[in-house]
């Protein structure tokens, strides 16, 4: 795995969960050069956080595992498009 130094702390993070985030940090890797900055995983070995940069300025992607249910009865926000959807 390739780390980055980071430069700076960005203002705005976004923040993202797929059902596989293993896959989907995979593929954003191939797909749009991001870089993996730091890659947290649980014991069962499902990503709980991921922080990917995409410039060399450091500017972070957040990743992590969706789960429906997070602690405290909250909720993520999920967007879903097309047949992928549900």
């Amino acid at each position: 795995m390739a780390t980055t130094q980071l430069t700076k702390i960005s203002s705005v993070i976004p923040c993202l969960r797929y059902r596989d985030a293993g896959a989907a940090i995979d593929w954003l890797v191939r797909a749009f050069g991001l870089t993996e900055a730091m890659v947290a995983a649980g014991p069962d070995g499902e990503i709980q956080h991921a922080e990917l940069t995409c410039d060399p300025e450091g500017n972070l992607w957040s990743f992590g595992t969706y789960r429906p249910v997070l602690p405290a009865g909250r909720r993520p926000v999920v967007a879903t498009t097309g047949q992928n959807s549900g």
